[in-house]
């Protein structure tokens, strides 16, 4: 093992003291599935996206563990989880995989959140499991196609790139740059290794990729049949995802709350965590013990 990689693994220790969180590893459907968990409460299930691991969600769940029980998996075909190109990887396939995962764990009813490609396995995975699941926390989430109104998907249709796909590691530092409004530190040993993982993966992240653009994968034609209470997040300056479909969001999810954030890219929880954990809070402590709102529709729009 070189000094970087022993460097990488000490910043992850810290991110795991930080956070509260320990790290287990679990074998769902074959597949081997590392987690961080942590905290005392009702479970919270957060789930990253697209080139993403569990760690993205170490920030928010340092100011949430006090209240929850949090479960953050690496999904298959990112991070540590085992990364088999015989295996489907399309949103349908990961949600499958995340309610036997949950099932594993005998977690009960859950809270689930989820950025980016990540929201939309949550919701698929409520429309899975409608019983088990109290609520929705999506978060710049992938699913609806007036998402892919925006500065990233309009690269790829002028030139066939997709910058989520790291080839180089250029690539690494221009994507980093992309998914957030302002820079976020990250040492450079894990920059390292962040880089040369997703080189590595890049042919089967492309496919990956392929599969889970399908338009007519969508939610939209969901519209009014989502009935879970759904917080809606957006970074008002993601060039990753549009914010426009926040709208055909709320079509589909109709027991919402959609909180805005001016300042913000696509990695809320990373960029603001502290205001996105308070966010989260005051939404779940809106919520009856049952995991309903009340009678009324919650749908509200805040920007902060």
């Amino acid at each position: 093992m070189t000094f970087s990689s022993r460097l990488a693994d000490f910043w992850l220790a810290i991110e795991r003291y930080r956070s509260g969180l320990k790290r287990s590893v679990t074998r769902v459907d074959g597949i081997s599935i590392p987690y961080l968990h942590g905290g005392q409460g009702p479970t919270v299930l957060l789930i990253h996206g697209f080139g993403g691991d569990a760690y993205n969600f170490a920030r928010v769940a340092a100011r949430l563990r006090h209240h929850f029980h949090l479960v953050i998996p690496d999904l298959p075909g990112f991070g540590e989880a085992e990364k088999d190109p015989g295996q489907s990887y399309d949103i349908r396939s990961q949600a499958r995989r995340i309610a036997l995962f949950l099932d594993s764990l005998a977690t009960g009813p859950v809270h689930v959140g989820g950025n980016s490609m990540g929201g939309f396995i949550a919701a698929r995975l409520a429309q899975l499991r409608p019983t088990q699941v109290r609520s929705l926390w999506l978060l710049d989430a992938l699913g609806c196609a007036s998402s892919r109104n925006s500065e990233m998907f309009e690269l790829h249709r002028r030139t066939g790139r997709l910058p989520l796909i790291i080839r180089t590691r250029e690539d690494f530092d221009e994507c980093l740059r992309l998914v957030s409004a302002r820079p976020f530190w990250l040492p450079a040993s894990l920059r390292r290794r962040y880089a040369a993982r997703a080189i590595n993966l890049a042919d089967l992240h492309s496919k990956i990729a392929d599969l889970i653009n399908q338009p007519d994968d969508d939610l939209t034609p969901l519209r009014d049949r989502m009935d879970v209470p759904t917080l809606i997040v957006w970074g008002e300056e993601d060039r990753i995802l549009s914010p426009e479909c926040i709208s055909e969001q709320c079509a589909v999810f109709t027991r919402n709350t959609v909180i805005r954030l001016p300042g913000i890219g696509h990695l809320p929880m990373v960029e603001a965590p502290d205001r996105v954990a308070a966010d989260y809070l005051r939404f779940l402590s809106s919520l009856g013990s049952n995991g309903a709102v009340g009678a009324r529709n919650a749908s509200r729009s805040t920007n902060r």
